[in-house]
């Protein structure tokens, strides 16, 4: 039986240290015959060679109900010569009122190496060299206003152990129908040598049909000194278009660049195309600002067709 799945077809330019492009074709959904409930993505880019490799699946384990199992694999070369890779393995599921993520993973080189239009994610820390992690992610449902998070990580670099830790408290109609968050970061560079701490609170605003808005505002300290933060997440719909930006402020930060943007548009496109053909814009931004001494710039700016497709 065919299954819908989804091609994109882009190409990009990407600056870190230098300018370069980008040019990719991935397949998204394949869902190989015999293989049950398995979806597999595949990714394959240049002209620096990029090959990419995912498969989510569901399966039921007694008590523990339905649990999502999603593996993602890559391989590219590395920035200061050789190969580089990166492979994760999570599961998640619920619990009564708890939902759970549990991920394992390795990687020898910044997500831009592997993805490229992901270089803003705040999915890893950033170390100077390869590094296996162990992360938790938990919610926790205490009534129908009131929610609990936690996601403590735990990193294995060459220069030691180190720690990631995020908390916060959902008060889903404090402010009428609005969310207040109350939020806490810590993090434990390699080694503890370094650590930052931050506290903050975001507001989101639920527009029904239309896409959240966010707005956060924070403060943290750590070897970059006492610093504010605010970060911002809105989406718009504009006629058939469909716009998502996202930018994150956070000078304090050891972790991840100081300053993170992200934003993207879709599109749909008729004429002589496949009906559900859509254009894709995406971008994103990351710098520190100076602040470390790393690369003080990384961008991307990319644009593809997705295609509609069905393979047996």
């Amino acid at each position: 039986m065919a299954s819908a799945q989804t091609l994109y077809a882009g190409a990009g330019l990407v600056v870190n240290g230098a300018l370069g492009a980008d040019l990719r074709l991935r397949l998204e959904g394949y869902r190989p015959p015999g293989a049950g409930s398995a979806t597999v993505t595949f990714e394959v880019a240049g002209p620096r060679p990029r090959l990419g490799l995912g498969v989510s699946t569901n399966q039921a384990f007694g008590p523990l109900g339905n649990l999502i199992i999603e593996g993602w694999g890559a391989v590219a070369p590395h920035p200061a010569g050789g190969a580089a890779a990166e492979a994760s393995l999570a599961a998640r599921g619920v619990i009564g009122p708890v939902a759970l993520r549990l991920a394992l993973l390795g990687y020898g080189a910044d997500v831009s190496v592997f993805r490229p239009s992901q270089l803003a994610s705040a999915e890893r820390p950033r170390f100077t060299g390869p590094a296996g992690g162990l992360q938790l992610s938990l919610t926790y449902r205490v009534n129908r206003d009131f929610i609990l998070e936690g996601a403590p990580e735990l990193y294995l670099t060459h220069s030691g152990l180190a720690l990631r830790v995020d908390a916060a408290a959902r008060l889903l109609r404090l402010l009428g129908d609005n969310e207040l968050r109350v939020e806490v970061h810590g993090y434990g560079a390699p080694g503890f040598g370094a650590g930052a701490v931050a506290a903050g609170a975001a507001v989101t605003f639920p527009r029904g049909r239309e896409p959240d808005v966010t707005v956060g505002a924070s403060v943290g300290y750590s070897g970059n000194g006492l610093w504010p933060g605010v970060r911002v997440s809105l989406g718009e719909r504009v006629g058939s278009v469909r716009l998502d930006l996202a930018a994150a402020f956070e000078p304090y930060r050891l972790d991840l660049p100081a300053l993170r943007l992200t934003g993207s548009a879709r599109a749909p496109l008729g004429g002589s195309l496949p009906s559900g053909t859509e254009l894709v814009v995406d971008a994103a931004v990351a710098s520190d600002l100076g602040l470390t001494g790393s690369a003080p710039l990384q961008a991307y700016a990319g644009v593809a067709l997705a295609f509609p497709v069905n393979l047996r």
